[in-house]
């Protein structure tokens, strides 16, 4: 697998789409709490007793989401016998993957400029910690793509 001539190509470009999704709700993040302590975003009052049903909620669903949907795209790689088909089936399921855990993290982002509520940060902040173990390396693409072609 990381023979195939397409190989360094593929994992650059997983890691680009990786560092763009994780550098945008890091960077909305920190405008964020910049925003809030300096006072130029007026907390809603009523915001936060919905915002800590709804942003748990997101989280979960979120986690859930993307390791259900991203093991049916792995699996549906697999199935399959073209090495540039697995590669890409495999950075769409990655895709999927991070797409499920950034939504509720920029949720939980626009929860706190709503309240100025710092839990909501504690939100992302853990979606982010989960986001990074998913960094896209060699390593883990060829243990992916391994680990599920052993299952068959």
């Amino acid at each position: 697998m990381q023979n195939h001539p397409r190989f360094r190509e593929f994992q650059q470009s997983m890691a680009i789409i990786f560092f763009a999704m994780l550098g945008g709700q890091v960077v909305f993040a920190l405008v964020s709490l910049g925003l809030v302590s300096k006072g130029f975003v007026t907390p809603v009052p009523g915001f936060r007793e919905t915002g800590l049903l709804v942003v748990p909620l997101l989280v979960f669903s979120g986690y859930m989401a993307g390791r259900l949907l991203g093991k049916k795209m792995m699996e549906k790689a697999m199935s399959t016998d073209d090495v540039e088909e697995k590669l890409n089936l495999s950075r769409t399921a990655l895709i999927i993957r991070l797409a499920a855990l950034e939504t509720p993290g920029l949720f939980a982002i626009v929860a706190f400029l709503f309240t100025g509520e710092r839990l909501f940060l504690g939100f992302t902040g853990v979606l982010l910690f989960y986001f990074i173990t998913l960094f896209p390396s060699d390593a883990r693409i060829i243990s992916d793509l391994d680990s599920n072609s052993r299952r068959e």
